[in-house]
């Protein structure tokens, strides 16, 4: 949302209870540069994922949006085609009027915002398919069984290897554990690492 002549911002820094958002590295280096000078070069920079960072007072944290420059792009585009990236999100109580009609055979959705498309197909496509989850294969009947996970010729076994424990356990630990702080840093920290995303 925060935009600054036409741009979005590429870092979000938080320093001596402050916090300021970057569009560019000359910024985020002036900053840095005017804290250090101001401390006497005594400034720990930490990214959001350094705990080392967190109750330090003459810190920088320093928390990077990679996708920046995509988003920047993207919204050129959308705004090219005559749509506003500010309506994106919107719903029916925002936009009073349709902004576009999604048409597949015969049926019509109305579209209130660009954002609502993508579901909006997925949900077409989805119909007349009976998508079913099961915690164990001990859910499922043996007619279930026999065409799915005992089919070899249809099925795929993954082997999960984790040779570190004590990483695997602060991993579970942050991905899975009661601190929900902690979980949406890594994740907004990480996101453009994963490689295979099942949803």
């Amino acid at each position: 949302e925060k935009k600054h002549e036409g741009s979005y911002p590429m870092y979000r820094v938080a320093y001596n209870g402050h916090e300021k958002y970057m569009y560019s590295d000359d910024e985020l280096n002036r900053l840095v540069k005017q804290q250090q000078e101001k401390k006497g070069n005594i400034v720990e920079i930490s990214n959001v994922d350094e705990e080392k960072g967190e109750g330090i007072e003459d810190s920088i944290e320093v928390q990077e949006f990679h996708e920046s420059g995509e988003i920047e792009n993207t919204v050129k585009l959308i705004e090219k085609d005559g749509f506003k990236a500010e309506g994106f999100f919107k719903g029916p109580e925002e936009n009073e009027l349709p902004q576009a009609k999604l048409i597949c055979d015969d049926i019509a959705i109305e579209i209130y915002s660009l954002g609502e498309i993508l579901p909006k197909i997925k949900e077409i496509g989805k119909k007349g398919l009976d998508i079913q989850r099961y915690k164990g294969l001990g859910e499922m009947n043996a007619e279930e069984l026999a065409i799915t996970t005992m089919d070899s010729t249809s099925r795929t076994l993954l082997r999960v290897k984790i040779e570190d424990a004590i990483k695997a356990d602060e991993m579970f630990s942050t991905l899975s554990g009661k601190d929900v702080k902690r979980r949406r840093e890594y994740i907004e920290t990480h996101a453009l690492d994963v490689k295979n995303l099942d949803v």
